[in-house]
């Protein structure tokens, strides 16, 4: 009937992307300004297949921090399998810090490809510790009383005590207890040799 066909064929080239996860393993500890901080990160192989990666890596996305330990490299990663990366971060700033997760492979034409995410985490004013300006406090009535100024007429009596032979040792101040008393009883307890007369 004089119908032509013509039959072509079409080779199309699929790449298929490894379904990965990228984020905290836990909760980020708080970040101050200036100050080092954890980044507890991991990659996860969510797809099907294993899949070889290069480096699992973080930087900051306007270069407001520095790193440390920010790349490692991770290797055959079996479906399911997760690498962990355990960075720390010095942020310049308070306020929001954009974190850029990446993580390179080569596909299944030899061509390097790399797949990133972001995330944020909220850097605060870095604490100062103020040292009290006030004097410490402290309790006067535990402080030892200081002895009063003897005057000359004291130093002359104790002179002639002492040529007498009596005590002319300088006179200290009583205790609020007195020897022999105990705590909670009115009656001191008598000496050994002396009579207890209630």
């Amino acid at each position: 009937n004089g119908d032509y066909v013509d039959d072509q064929v079409i080779t199309l080239l699929v790449i298929r992307r490894p379904a990965v996860e990228m984020n905290f393993y836990a909760p980020p500890p708080p970040f101050f300004a200036g100050e080092a901080g954890g980044l507890p990160l991991q990659l996860v192989n969510s797809g099907s297949k294993s899949v070889v990666f290069g480096n699992f890596a973080v930087t900051a996305v306007n270069g407001d921090a520095t790193f440390e330990n920010a790349s490692i490299f991770v290797g055959n990663l079996e479906p399911g399998g997760f690498y962990p990366l355990d960075a720390i971060v010095y942020p310049n700033a308070p306020g929001m810090l954009d974190l850029l997760l990446s993580v390179n492979y080569t596909d299944d034409f030899n061509q390097p490809q790399t797949i990133t995410r972001t995330v944020s985490v909220e850097v605060m004013e870095p604490f100062v510790f103020e040292e009290p300006t006030e004097p410490f406090p402290t309790d006067e009535s535990a402080l030892p009383p200081e002895p009063e100024p003897e005057s000359w007429t004291d130093k002359l009596w104790r002179f002639l005590k002492g040529l007498l032979g009596l005590s002319s040792g300088i006179p200290q101040p009583a205790d609020e207890m007195m020897p022999g008393a105990m705590p909670g009883m009115e009656e001191p307890l008598p000496f050994e040799g002396q009579e207890f007369i209630p």
